[in-house]
């Protein structure tokens, strides 16, 4: 009895660090290999390029972030607040850019580079502010997915308020409803900048120099570890900066709202529906292809341009094209193998901290104050670039394998670190998946198991786990996607006889191989659209008060 308790009572808490532990290990051993090493290479470059390398990224980050401002907020707004055709389907289509990759919608738009429609409206695609154009376009639906949960979140009675006031519906809007979205606005900008600045191929693509190019230039062309760990603490300091100004804007801006029950939000929804302007003629198709315009460039044309390609490198020669699939399946066992294992060994490892930082408290449905703290510092691994937990995985399995005589297929094995990367970069995903799912589980049920004796884990096997398979099988599901598609610490981390199907994609874009790239490329963007098809389900069963939480 007493280790059951003692076990009870330690197992939250062990895999509390556990989960802290994949995000610490990689930052703590950056800070420890950049404070050990000289300062000749960074102060070498911090006279010639690395200025230029900061002053790049920064235009980058800022030009994205506007970009992602204006198109996610207004097409959000014309969805939500207007009735024009297709609006429904424009609600989840806009978040389609999502399914593809941005080194793959860049290559597509480099083979347009020497386009003459391209030439004579004076746009250079490969430069900055081609980049900035690309980046807008790709990851907008970051800001659109969150504004529009917000805006669909808010009391039907403030705008009630508004129009006995005498506004309009353009004065509800822009004087009620974007004010009140300005905390989800900016957590959108927020993870578009930070995507943008943990892009690798993109840039490479487009032949620019950014900070995260610089830690894999200095990595292997000077080879000094220490200076690539300096260069880290660069990135981890716009990483910091990005989240600050989030977290600012949220305490800055506080609202509340009467009457904010479930039965108040639905009818208040349901009602918003039915109070909703129709546009007729200029001004619906004007609507249409303002909302068409973000969503043919970020997906339909390079979408087609895959497909197209696809179909016509096989029917050239099909001899090629059986060689070509037998490396993709190659590639996609691989990529099976190190996204699945991260896929499952993630959803389990957030669920498992969820659960159990439920039920071991009193109140059976809450998560102590400290436990809070622990499980914010495990989930900022989204916010860390690939790059740098990678770099800070591998130089610490070189410190381990010097500590322990192993193998170093043992420690020094790809597909490992590769999976433990994974799991650091998307616990947000599955801890964030786990406390919207658990919402559910009210502390009535938990109090009820605990009379009849049955203990934590029994708590979890026989009755949280049933009632919460589909939200397992979902987040284990878009793990496993954003894995295959994660590009930067695969890049690093990978064994030279080891590709998944983003390095092999990536390979032959930088060998301007398009047509033997396009397949692979399909296949991702194909795995990408089944996880949002799946993401908007999932979240019209549970409800839109949980909509789309899982991107946060």
């Amino acid at each position: 009895m007493l280790i059951t308790k003692l076990a009870n009572k330690l197992l939250p808490t062990s895999l509390l660090l556990v989960a802290v532990a994949l995000v610490a290990i990689p930052i703590m051993t950056i800070a420890i290999t950049a404070a050990s090493g000289s300062i000749e290479v960074i102060a070498s470059i911090s006279h010639s390029v690395l200025p230029r390398y900061i002053s790049t990224t920064i235009w980058i980050l800022l030009g994205t972030g506007a970009g992602c401002l204006f198109w996610g907020v207004a097409c959000a707004g014309i969805v939500t607040w207007y009735q024009f055709p297709a609006r429904r389907i424009f609600c989840w289509a806009l978040a389609l850019p999502l399914a593809i990759p941005a080194y793959v919608t860049g290559f597509v738009y480099t083979q347009f580079a020497e386009n003459p429609v391209i030439n004579a409206l004076g746009i250079e695609i490969r430069s900055e502010f081609g980049l900035i154009l690309l980046f807008s376009f790709t990851l907008f639906p970051y800001v659109f997915l969150l504004t529009i949960a917000s805006l669909t979140r808010q009391s039907q009675r403030t705008f009630e308020a508004g129009r006995m006031l005498g506004f309009s519906p353009r004065q509800n809007f822009l004087r009620i409803a974007l004010p009140s979205a300005r905390p989800a606005i900016a957590a959108g900008c927020t993870l578009a900048m930070l995507e943008a600045l943990n892009d690798f191929g993109t840039v490479q693509i487009f032949a620019l120099e950014t900070i995260s190019t610089a830690i894999y230039e200095v990595w292997w062309l000077y080879s000094d570890k220490a200076a690539a760990a300096q260069i880290a603490l660069i990135t981890l300091a716009f990483v910091l900066a990005l989240l600050i100004s989030e977290k600012a804007t949220r305490r800055r801006q506080g609202y509340s709202q009467t009457g904010y029950s479930q039965t108040g939000y639905t009818q208040s929804t349901q009602q918003l529906e039915k109070n909703i302007p129709k546009l007729k003629g200029a001004k619906a198709a004007i609507a249409f292809c303002f909302c068409l315009t973000p969503l043919a460039i970020g997906f339909i044309i390079p979408c087609l341009f895959l497909l197209y390609e696809t179909i016509y490198s096989q029917m050239n020669d099909w001899s090629q094209a059986v060689i070509l699939w037998k490396s993709y399946a190659t590639s996609a066992a691989n990529s099976l193998l190190v996204a699945g294992s991260a896929a499952i060994a993630t959803t389990a490892l957030g669920f498992a901290v969820v659960l159990l930082c439920r039920n071991t408290e009193r109140k059976g449905a809450t998560i102590s104050p400290k436990n809070r703290a622990l499980l914010t510092l495990a989930g900022s691994g989204y916010a860390m670039p690939g790059t740098m937990l990678a770099m800070g995985t591998l130089i610490f399995a070189l410190y381990l394998q010097k500590l322990i005589p192993l193998k170093e297929s043992l420690i020094l094995n790809g597909a490992v670190m590769l999976v433990f990367v994974y799991m650091a970069r998307f616990l947000t995903i599955a801890l964030s998946g786990a406390e919207s799912a658990c919402v559910r589980l009210t502390s009535s049920i938990t109090d009820a198991a605990k009379v009849i004796g049955m203990t934590n884990l029994k708590i979890i096997k026989r009755i949280h786990l049933p009632m919460l398979r589909g939200d397992l099988m979902a987040i284990a599901l878009i793990v496993f996607i954003d894995g295959t598609k994660e590009l930067s610490a695969t890049f690093l981390l990978r064994s030279f006889d080891f590709d998944t199907l983003a390095t092999q994609v990536y390979e032959f874009m930088r060998e301007e191989q398009f047509a033997k790239a396009a397949p692979g490329a399909l296949i991702i963007t194909m795995l990408g659209i089944a996880a949002i098809i799946l993401l908007a389900s999932w979240a019209q069963k549970r409800g839109s008060t949980t909509r789309l939480r899982l991107f946060r």
